[in-house]
């Protein structure tokens, strides 16, 4: 393998430029908010559309709309979906938020 197959091996994210800001990605966020516009965690608005598996993970399901689920503002988005730093992930954030409904007679 050469030194560019490898590098792009290793860096899958580098072969998008910018997914997050691309035409296709920004209507697929653009269109979850305005059907899910308010957070799945909490139920509060104003939402912020948040990636499930990470951009810079998985690239090609960032304007998947499988891939997203809506957390509110900064406080369940840093806390739930980052686990309260915003270099983590947490993987199963759509369980969470499934689970906390359950308990939420409200949101039935």
């Amino acid at each position: 393998m050469n030194n560019q197959m490898t590098f792009l091996a290793r860096n899958a994210g580098f072969t998008v430029k910018n997914p997050r800001k691309a035409w296709a990605t920004r209507k697929a966020m653009n269109k979850h908010r305005k059907s899910h516009p308010n957070c799945e965690y909490c139920g509060r608005s104003p939402i912020h559309v948040h990636h499930i598996a990470p951009v810079r993970v998985a690239p090609e399901l960032a304007a998947d709309p499988e891939n997203f689920i809506s957390l509110c503002g900064k406080r369940c988005h840093i806390t739930i979906g980052h686990a309260g730093n915003w270099r983590h992930h947490v993987g199963n954030v759509g369980l969470i938020c499934d689970a906390v409904k359950i308990n939420r007679p409200w949101s039935r």
